[in-house]
């Protein structure tokens, strides 16, 4: 598991890439 911010969310797209938003 990646590190979160107190206000960021992990995402996975389709294509298996992660980002944060």
């Amino acid at each position: 598991m990646a590190e979160q911010g107190p206000n960021t969310i992990t995402l996975v797209s389709n294509d298996g890439v992660p980002i944060v938003v």
